[in-house]
């Protein structure tokens, strides 16, 4: 049997104590160097002290199979040097671990038994996740984390393919936090992960359906029931395959559809819509991907219960005059929904997809096509820095084609101030003299007068004694 150092000799036989003293029910309340009520401070040769507050139960056998590494039931925890962290929870649903710190200088391997191990490269704090599951079709939150800075998060394995993509989206708000590929070895590397507190859904988008797409999608024009149609799709009955769908999805520059002349369609999805606030998803923003539109979204003041067809615009031959076409999406809603109650229109671009272009995303602005005057109107619009993305929001206009313009925007050149005039002194003028006026006296002059008298009242003195 493998000898024990005195730290882990100490710690075992507290919990030994603790389970002749308690039974085998209570093993995983025992308490050595305790933290709280109901923790065991567990400290590696390493330096990595682990705080278990889960209340699963231990078993007897090597917690420290290496210098590095913590072995318990459900979960194995290491790090190379000195860290700390509170295991809350480890089973076979979830492990969820917090209060970490050492990833400036370290990292943390947490390899669960029913789960994927994970690295923490840098700035989690907090992170709880189980079983994960890339298939876009599956909806869901696979991990959550909090973090104080930029954070890196490797999964070591992911049973893709190597070169397949990884991408973590936001699952409150769809937009995409990072993006990896996985590598020769199955793992990938989610770097550039936002501070604050995220639900991540992982997706790998060459699991996502095929665009346009129900079951058997319906001929083109034909606006039966079986699917969402072709890119020209069906009627307001068409729409993914149920009755009362979303008017179709038409690109390719029909004048009469109302978009603009030389228009080449991208991708194209009937969804349903369903609260005040949703998003539709159409890509990963990347060239190859065919726009630089991640997803458009919609705020509205009324509960949408509702489908919409939304189709990308690779390229057109119309742009509004000093401006750079990023991408544009044809948006349908069924002929009786209420779209007055939609005040807000949100599109979320790539940051580097615009970049590559050598554009500036803080000059990209949405811009609404008038149909019948052939032009395009640009809105106000909003910009703001989401992880990877810049997110537009503006105000609709109704719904038909809303593009997303690179806006050259003219430097306002600044009006000179007028020179001031230098003020000419008036030629100095001497004062006028006062005729009536006493000339002033001359001290030294009073002084020798006072003198003289001074000298003959003298004189006068002397000749009366004489």
């Amino acid at each position: 049997m493998t000898e024990q150092p005195p730290s882990r000799r100490w710690t075992i036989a507290a919990v030994a104590l603790a389970t002749l003293t308690f039974g085998v029910a209570v093993m995983g309340v025992a308490v050595a160097d305790p933290v709280s009520s109901g923790s065991i401070v567990y400290v590696t040769d390493s330096g990595l002290e682990v705080t278990d507050a889960s209340e699963e139960p231990i078993a007897n056998g090597t917690f420290f199979p290496d210098a590095n590494t913590l072995k318990l039931p459900s979960l194995n925890v290491s790090a190379p040097g000195s860290a700390t962290l509170t295991i809350d929870a480890r089973n076979d649903s979830v492990t969820t671990v917090s209060a970490m710190t050492g990833l400036d200088s370290l990292n943390i391997t947490l390899t669960p038994t029913a789960a994927t191990p994970i690295v923490l490269i840098s700035g989690i704090e907090n992170v709880s996740y189980g079983p994960l599951v890339y298939d876009v079709s599956t909806a869901g939150t696979d991990l959550t984390y909090d973090a104080a800075a930029t954070a890196t998060i490797v999964i070591s394995e992911t049973d893709l393919a190597a070169g397949a993509t990884v991408e973590a989206i936001d699952s409150d708000t769809e937009v995409e936090l990072a993006t990896g590929v996985v590598d020769e070895n199955g793992a990938v590397e989610l770097s550039g992960l936002p501070s604050g507190s995220h639900a991540v859904d992982l997706q790998d988008p060459a699991t996502a359906p095929t665009p346009g797409g129900g079951d058997s999608g319906g001929s083109e024009g034909s606006g039966d029931d079986s699917g969402a149609g072709g890119s020209s799709g069906g009627a307001s009955s068409g729409g993914g395959g149920s009755t009362g769908g979303a008017a179709a999805v038409t690109t390719g520059g029909d004048a009469d559809a109302g978009t603009p002349e030389g228009s080449e369609p991208g991708v194209s999805t009937v969804t349903s819509l369903a609260g005040t606030d949703t998003e539709v998803r159409l890509g990963d923003g990347t060239d190859s991907s065919g726009s630089a539109i991640v997803s458009v979204g919609f705020r509205s003041d009324a509960e949408l219960t509702t489908r919409v067809g939304v189709g990308t615009i690779r390229s057109m031959s119309s742009s509004p005059t000093d401006a750079s076409f990023i991408g544009a999406a044809d948006i349908r809603f069924p002929a009786d929904t209420d779209t007055d109650t939609i005040r807000e229109i949100r599109m979320t671009v790539r940051t580097a997809s615009v970049e590559a272009r050598g554009l500036d995303p803080t000059t990209l602005a949405i811009y609404h096509y008038d149909a019948d005057a052939a032009d395009w109107e640009r809105l106000d619009t909003d910009r703001e820095l989401v992880g990877t993305h810049t997110v537009l929001i503006a105000t609709p206009v109704g719904f038909s084609v809303y593009g997303i313009f690179a806006v050259d925007e003219p430097v306002a050149t600044p009006t000179p101030a007028p020179t001031p005039t230098p003020e000419t002194p008036a030629p100095a003028t001497d004062a006028p003299v006062d005729a009536e006026a006493p000339l002033p006296v001359d001290p030294a002059l009073l002084i020798g007068a006072v003198g003289v008298v001074a000298l003959i009242l003298l004189a006068v003195l002397f000749a009366r004694r004489e």
